[in-house]
């Protein structure tokens, strides 16, 4: 068998990746996916203001999962859990939906939470970080305006 080279000027001396500690970060949503068959969306989300001492953060990997019609309850909770998000970054919606187009690129300033360690399925061990979302104002919870690109919203406290 060949020796497979690997590295590149790039690559020499890179770390492993690492959550931040919890705290208030600034957030900025860096790319989307759309699962059609399971009508959701998968986006990553990057830290824009690591602390100083962490070379390279783990992305962020949120999930928003779009009602499906089948089950009332199930979709009023993924809506409440789409508004709040959407909310959070600052993009507009009504009860007919939103614009997937404002995704990428919507920023937020909010509390990271690290999640309690778990084994995922494949029995690796894992500590994974969470967004903060708190409830949308009611005043925000039929429509939102939005706040236009690069104004980051703070909302909640970033305590549990």
């Amino acid at each position: 068998m060949a020796f497979i080279k690997l590295g590149t000027e790039a690559t020499k001396g890179v770390g492993e990746a690492q959550n931040v500690p919890d705290g208030r970060y600034n957030l900025r949503i860096a790319s989307k996916e759309f699962d059609e068959e399971k009508r959701m969306y998968v986006l990553d989300i990057v830290v824009e203001n690591p602390p100083a001492d962490i070379q390279e953060v783990f992305p962020l990997r949120h999930w928003i999962n779009l009602p499906v019609g089948n089950d009332v309850d199930k979709d009023k909770n993924k809506w409440r859990f789409t508004r709040r998000f959407l909310f959070l970054f600052g993009i507009p919606y009504s009860e007919d939906g939103f614009d997937d187009d404002n995704l990428v690129g919507a920023t937020a300033e909010q509390a990271l939470l690290q999640t309690e360690p778990y084994t995922d399925k494949a029995g690796v061990k894992k500590n994974a970080q969470r967004i903060e979302t708190p409830p949308v104002p009611r005043e925000a919870q039929a429509s939102f305006e939005g706040r236009g690109r690069g104004a980051a919203r703070r909302v909640g406290s970033g305590r549990r």
